[in-house]
């Protein structure tokens, strides 16, 4: 069976003990931690990670408006779902032989472990199921607090498959709150959703959501909420015209808020609309109109100094779209303006005792070294290896784990996999690497990937992967290997594309950077590696 190395000790053999705890209040990740299940394994493998994660103001937009709500949106866990039966009491398993309390959390147990195998492995859609399991499991143990928090995951494991389709069809089963703003937030999500795969029910939902919005508080600023997502709805589905006409509403609304309140920086949900504008005009081949927002209408309503950082995250979002469509110049400017605000700071930050930095220092931080990361990637494909490997190097020292993002990817999860041989009982392992797909649209030349493994020596591993144009997640895995050196590992994805001008293949390369603190010796044993902890 396979494992992760981060979470092998949440497996069935160290077994996770819920008896006695499942009242306790904690929540079910909590719930693992207080068994003494997940030991601090991290240490084995260990390397600096950023508090300020990549993009994270986008990140936490993105939670608050989206799947990090939904547990407050689901007030009555496995309550009765539209139009269909309530659920069997605690303890009745409908249909099915009733068994013990002990069994019942035994298997609850099972389930969560089963879960966070299929989490560990990129097996996301199975992840979810055995979470809904999990729900219906904990429903019938009595321990209800958990109910929600198993649904909520499990829709989090679909979302991040990239299967909003099965995302949504779950969502609309599960009972939202009852208060206007839990049905809001609850249509607005399920329009989200659909809104990934241009689904026409959307409009149904939003129109929904928009009628309650006008009795929240903040009525304007929430009925943008719903423009920009008609927008972005539009936009995919290439009716441009009514697309500007959503997102500039949405626009309007946010800056009205603005000036009235006095702000003297733009709020991340403003600059989110402005973003998906100048997206839509980047895709038209507008790069010049994209550009033009920043310098004539989002330049007179925001500082643009050293403390609007939301601002210079928003540059190196619209870097990223800049990438996609190929107009690098675009989006090494992006990068540059950065680097000139905040690049003297950042290296006094880098400085700094990491008990010292303020959040905010941390944010200059994450920013710096994610705009050198990616820049690094483009001087990459532009054959630019001397000022790529001069940003690598720099990087490296820090051992920074960064995740990517380049012209068809969003790195989502790169780990290591160590499955034990039942004959021998050695280990081997295996790296992983998810990747979120950023715009199948730019992609219809693609013929396969090429994964790359190589660390300080050289190559160690080359697989090739299909595309899956349907596929909104990417799951690679290198050959497995008895051994792992310490140091810097280098995945590249060669994404092979055809030609423009000959038979011959194009290539282009995603870069991921990958640090190990611990050296794998050949034919270690699990206990092994728990003794290097």
């Amino acid at each position: 069976f396979f494992f992760s190395f981060f979470y092998f000790c949440l497996m069935e053999h160290t077994g996770i003990e819920l008896g006695g705890v499942l009242n306790s209040g904690l929540s079910w990740k909590e719930l693992i931690l207080y068994s003494g299940a997940a030991i601090a394994i991290t240490a084995g493998i260990g390397a600096i990670t950023l508090n300020a994660k990549k993009h994270s103001e986008l990140q936490q937009m993105k939670r608050s408006q989206g799947l990090g709500g939904l547990a407050s949106l689901m007030q009555q866990p496995m309550g009765r779902t539209r139009g269909g039966p309530p659920p069997a009491p605690a303890g009745k398993r409908a249909g099915k032989p009733q068994m013990s309390p002990s069994d019942l959390q035994q298997l609850l147990q099972h389930c969560i472990n089963t879960a966070m195998n299929f989490q560990q492995q990129g097996k996301h859609e199975d992840a979810s199921k055995m979470f809904l399991t999990a729900a219906e499991l904990a429903q019938e143990c009595g321990a209800t607090q958990y109910v929600v928090q198993f649904q909520t995951t499990a829709l989090q494991e679909l979302a991040t498959a990239g299967k909003y389709d099965l995302a949504y069809d779950l969502l609309v089963e599960l009972p939202a709150g009852e208060s206007p703003e839990a049905i809001y937030a609850h249509e607005l999500q399920l329009a989200r959703f659909l809104c990934n795969i241009a689904d026409q029910r959307i409009l149904k939902h939003l129109d929904i959501a928009e009628k309650v919005a006008k009795n929240l508080p903040d009525p304007e600023i929430q009925v943008a909420s719903v423009s920009k997502v008609r927008g972005e709805f539009f936009a995919k589905q290439g009716n441009y015209t009514n697309a500007e006409t959503h997102l500039r509403s949405a626009i309007s609304a946010h800056v009205n808020d603005h000036t009235q309140k006095g702000k003297e920086m733009l709020s991340k949900e403003a600059l989110a609309c402005f973003f998906e504008l100048q997206k839509m005009y980047i895709a038209q081949g507008k790069p010049q109109l994209a550009d033009a927002i920043n310098n004539e209408e989002i330049a007179t309503l925001t500082a643009m100094n050293y403390d609007d950082i939301t601002f210079y995250w928003h540059l190196t979002h619209l870097a990223y779209i800049f990438i996609e469509y190929d107009y690098d110049n675009y989006a090494e400017r992006m990068w540059k303006r950065v680097f000139e605000m905040y690049q003297s700071s950042y290296e006094e930050i880098e400085a700094k005792a990491k008990g010292q930095r303020t959040k905010f220092d941390e944010r200059v931080l994450s920013i710096v070294t994610n705009s050198k990361n990616e820049i690094g990637v483009m001087y990459f494909n532009q054959g630019k290896r001397g000022l790529y490997n001069e940003i690598c190097s720099a990087l490296s020292k820090k051992e920074y784990q960064l995740h990517t993002t380049s012209k068809f990817f969003d790195s989502s999860t790169f780990n290591l996999l160590v499955s034990s041989d039942p004959e021998t009982g050695y280990v081997t392992v295996q790296f992983i690497l998810e990747l979120k797909v950023r715009n199948h649209n730019i992609m219809t030349g693609v013929r396969n990937f090429r994964f790359k493994v190589e660390n300080e020596e050289g190559l160690l591993d080359v697989t090739t992967h299909e595309y899956d144009p349907m596929s909104h997640l990417v799951v690679l895995l290198s050959s497995p290997v008895n051994q792992l050196e310490k140091g810097r590992h280098t995945l590249l994805v060669e994404v092979v594309s055809d030609s423009h001008f000959s038979d011959d293949e194009e290539i282009y390369t995603h870069i991921q950077q990958f640090h190990t603190k611990q050296r794998i010796a050949p034919n270690s044993t699990v206990e092994d590696l728990q003794r290097q902890v």
